[in-house]
């Protein structure tokens, strides 16, 4: 039997395949994930991932519009010690949900609207991969095909596109699902810009929309762009041959990418600048997990294995999918079109950056602060970004295979093999998602039938403000769960809409990973006023039950509150990465914790007011009283009396960071992080009035307003540029 692949002419001719067939490759995998995701929005009930994390950030966004606080720039207390994530953490589809919760008159529930914000992003996706891809000028099969299967991926490693990172029964990251979509539409938004010199102003918004969603996402689309750039500049001088303006080729390609570039940072600055400006205070409390993660170094085969036997893409199933990546990898070979050259550049070069230490050896020999300074298997989304687009083309390479002996199977062939994949792959997909919806019913059931947890709430809501424990990954919290969720994960969102008060501690502290039972320094060093415990674990005699149940006993700890008076031990530099986590563990550890002596940290040359403190302090046992502590979401206020005939150090219970500012008696004081990473200042002697509040960075205010400024002005000038006029012929040079 003869066979052919047609020539680029026919192929392009014969990819104008009937639009029955373009429009069922899009619309069945929506109708599919409809239906089969449906329960993502019909039970309520916390997700046992990083999902509790992403609500817990709406809520308090939400709580600071109605405070009158700044909803990009505010502090989270709930967990841990508290933090400003915000000021560090991408927001935009967070803000989205409070935006159309608020829109929509709150008339529905914030975690009602994220469900169904989240529900409509994952049936969404095929129409994004498909209009991105024919942005990219792929064929209308080819683009179809990439946006059948885009939900359909399944994989045995994790970060990537597969629909495990976003449903209940899965990873919760919520901003990668957003990250998903736009990285396809800023990709193609850019594609454009370099190709024909138009778009700019859709280019810059997507780009810039991307980077506010997940700043991971933001780094794996600079180095796609930078790819697409490189791509241009060969295609560009391929095209010249000689010609002497191929300089002014290259030149007015890499202007195109510059204004997107530029543009892009611009409108992101309120976030980026702030965030490089006091990047020393996010800590990294395992420096070496990166690292380790790296040293296992496997062989560039087993990573191929991992792709050949079905793992990378169609985990727990047949490998249709790989066959069709497989097939659109040769096409791609074959043909050499522009649309082909970017996905299989894109797919090689993303494969490369998740395993480094595979493909990148030398590399990280020469810079070895890479390895941790960046999480490159985060780079599996491009990965999955590459082999989106080769299936798709592996499905018009299909389409357009001509049996010459048998031409009607030019057209059914392809269309019954198209099928069978799509069978077995969202036959895979249905097993998964039915298994996630059980356990969500399950989990929801248990919820309401624990009438021992609505005990321990209400009793925590009712009491005085302080910290709760329930536990972490390395003790009693372990195995403390209700359903699927975890107690210590599930207090802070029960407490969250109450007055206020309650924070809780949890597994990410990295101090408090470690943590068996806390002693009573423990209790009193971190303010755990409360602990969830079940009644099988032995305690201290001194844990006071407050409510006892079946299955958990609420106890009291006299913890002294968010505010102690103390002494400066010792003074020394800011420590950078994971040494402050060292240094706490000794300092814990050590004898320096019973005398109430903290280690003061500066990020300069300690003041003479520090010195005279530390030289000066006579060890006076009676330091002091503090009455009257009020807190709120965002600040600390109370008397103190510093009965001691020298300044002492008043420690604050929370997270240092140098949004914090520090008052007494109405006048701003001079605040500095103290071990473990507490917010200190001096106080002198006599009775005075403390007040500390968090307050919005001014850079971040003022770029805030920069940025929303440019991004009026990116949106104008697209909207006008849309129809031929000026702007079109001022930006005419560029293309």
């Amino acid at each position: 039997m003869q066979m052919r692949i047609e020539s680029a002419t026919d192929q392009r001719d014969s990819s104008a395949a009937p639009s029955f067939l373009v429009v069922a490759l899009i619309l069945l995998p929506i109708l599919f994930n409809a239906i089969a995701l449906l329960s993502e929005v019909r039970y309520a009930t916390p997700n046992d991932n990083d999902q509790i994390f992403q609500y817990l950030f709406i809520e308090r966004a939400n709580q600071a519009i109605d405070a009158g606080d700044n909803p990009f720039d505010h502090w989270l207390p709930e967990l841990d010690l508290g933090f400003p994530e915000f000021f560090y953490y991408q927001n935009l589809p967070h803000l989205a949900v409070v935006g159309l919760y608020r829109l929509l008159l709150r008339r529905l529930s914030l975690l009602t609207v994220l469900n169904l914000l989240r529900y409509l992003l994952l049936l969404s996706f095929p129409l994004t991969v498909y209009w991105s891809m024919r942005r990219m000028e792929f064929s209308p099969v080819a683009a179809a095909a990439g946006a059948a299967f885009c939900s359909a991926l399944s994989s045995q490693t994790s970060f990537g596109f597969d629909y495990r990172s976003y449903v209940w029964d899965g990873f919760g990251m919520y901003p990668q699902l957003w990250a998903m979509h736009l990285i396809f539409i800023a990709i193609g938004c850019v594609q454009r810009v370099l190709a024909r010199g138009t778009d700019f102003a859709a280019a810059i918004v997507a780009s810039a929309a991307l980077v506010l969603s997940d700043l991971l996402y933001g780094y794996i689309f600079a180095a796609m762009a930078l790819l697409l750039w490189l791509l241009s500049l060969y295609r560009a001088a391929r095209i010249a041959n000689g010609i002497p303006d191929w300089f002014g080729r290259i030149s007015r390609i890499s202007v195109r990418l510059g204004i997107v570039a530029g543009g892009a940072l611009l409108i992101t600055a309120y976030q980026t600048v702030p965030f490089l400006q006091r990047i020393q205070y996010i800590n990294t409390a395992l420096p070496n997990f990166p690292a380790q993660l790296l040293r296992e170094r496997p062989q560039p085969s087993a990573v191929l294995a991992n792709i050949l036997d079905g793992h990378r893409f169609d985990y727990h199933r047949l490998p249709v999918l790989t066959v069709l990546i497989a097939l659109g990898i040769v096409y791609a070979a074959i043909r050499r079109r522009d649309e082909a050259i970017i996905a299989l550049t894109i797919f090689v070069t993303s494969e490369a950056l998740a395993f480094p230490r595979v493909f990148l050896a030398p590399l990280f020999k020469v810079l070895p602060p890479l390895a941790e300074a960046v999480p490159l298997i985060r780079f599996n989304a491009g990965v999955d970004f590459g082999a989106i687009m080769l299936l798709g083309l592996g499905a018009e390479m299909l389409w357009a295979w001509r049996p010459a002996r048998w031409p009607k199977l030019g057209v059914v062939a392809p269309i019954a093999i198209l099928a069978a994949a799509g069978v077995i792959a969202f036959g895979e997909r249905w097993a998964f998602y039915g298994n996630s919806a059980r356990a969500m019913r399950a989990s929801a059931q248990e919820l309401r039938d624990d009438s021992d947890l609505a005990q321990i709430m209400s009793a925590l809501k009712n009491a005085p403000p302080g910290r709760v424990y329930a536990g972490t990954r390395g003790n009693w919290g372990n195995w403390l769960s209700i359903g699927h969720v975890y107690m210590y994960d599930l207090l802070p969102l029960e407490l969250f809409d109450t007055v206020m008060p309650w924070q809780t501690l949890s597994l990410n502290s990295p101090l408090l990973w470690t943590l068996n039972i806390p002693d009573s320094s423990l209790c009193r060093l971190f303010n755990l006023r409360y602990i969830v415990a079940p009644p099988t674990l032995g305690i201290p005699p001194f844990y006071r039950p407050v409510v006892t149940t079946s299955r958990y006993i609420l106890y009291e700890v006299d913890s002294g509150g968010y505010m102690q008076l103390g002494r400066i031990g010792r003074i020394m530099p800011m420590p950078r990465g994971g040494q402050l986590s060292a240094i706490n563990a000794d300092w814990i550890a050590g004898p320096d914790l019973a005398q109430d002596k903290f280690i003061a940290f500066t990020s300069k040359e300690p003041s003479d007011f520090l010195l005279a403190n530390l030289k000066s302090d006579t060890g006076s046992s009676q330091l002091g009283l503090i009455e009257n502590e009020i807190v709120t979401p965002d600040s600390f206020s109370a008397n103190v009396t510093v009965t001691a005939p020298s300044s002492k150090l008043l420690v604050i219970r929370a997270t240092y960071h140098p949004n914090w500012h520090v008052s007494i008696d109405g006048r701003e004081q001079q605040a500095f992080m103290v071990s473990p990473s507490f917010i200190g200042t001096l106080v002198s002697p006599g009775r005075h009035e403390i007040k500390a509040e968090y307050r919005s960075a001014l850079l971040k205010n003022v770029l805030l307003v920069l940025s929303a400024v440019i991004l009026f002005i990116t949106i104008s000038i697209g909207w006008f540029d849309s129809e031929p006029g000026f702007l079109t012929r001022m930006l005419s040079h560029l293309r």
